[in-house]
């Protein structure tokens, strides 16, 4: 009975493991191919660019993969190529809860404004935001999400749905270095991932077995 007890406790220690730390903490290759449903809006991100941007749904592929929607969270440039990336988790209190929050919220037809809502909610605290000469309905679009995000209970929202994709040489994300940092949905790790973390919980259970059989 014992012995069952300590192998039950190991297996769900590895699985444990598995939904809250290795869903998050891995490099991927990552690569865009633009912006879909793109509004053109005139704005300055810190020392690095200032003038057109493209507003709305980033698209991000990761490991070849499909193309997912992502918004940026960086004032950095987009690449060109592939590129190294870390899946981090989003941080208690930070504002890429927020940030989430307005992903939430997106669609195809809104998707330009929650880019600079984001941008807004991010990088405007940070100085690396402003945006220029804004139109009546956009600015108006954008000023509805925001409220809709002051009026949210954040504590009920579930924000693993959501990470933080960043160049693999920045520090943080937001920082302007490196390429261009993103939020995305979680992604799935592949199944190369998902064999590795199978079987090494298959060699804790087995060693947890060996173990408890010695000293028995």
């Amino acid at each position: 009975m014992k012995m069952k007890k300590m192998l039950s406790v190991i297996l769900t220690g590895a699985m444990l493991l598995i939904s809250t730390g290795m869903a998050f903490a891995y490099p991927v290759n990552l690569s865009t191919s633009g912006v879909s449903n793109p509004v053109i809006i005139n704005g300055t991100f810190g020392t690095t660019y200032s003038g057109g941007v493209y507003a709305g749904y980033e698209q991000i592929s990761i490991n070849g993969m499909s193309a997912i929607n992502g918004f940026c969270i960086d004032p950095a440039f987009s690449t060109t190529s592939t590129q190294l990336y870390d899946i981090r988790p989003i941080e208690d209190g930070s504002a890429y809860e927020k940030a989430a929050f307005l992903f939430s919220l997106s669609n195809p037809t809104n998707a330009a404004a929650v880019q600079i809502a984001i941008w807004e909610t991010v990088l405007t605290p940070l100085g690396k935001f402003t945006w220029n000469n804004p139109t009546t309905e956009l600015h108006s679009l954008v000023d509805s999400l925001k409220t809709q995000l002051a009026n949210a209970d954040l504590a009920t929202f579930d924000f693993s749905m959501y990470s933080l994709a960043v160049n693999d040489i920045n520090a943080r994300p937001s920082d302007g270095t490196g390429y261009q940092d993103y939020i995305i949905n979680t992604p799935v790790p592949e199944p190369g991932t998902m064999m590795l973390l199978g079987a090494g919980m298959l060699g804790l259970a087995i060693f947890g077995k060996r173990r408890m059989k010695k000293d028995a």
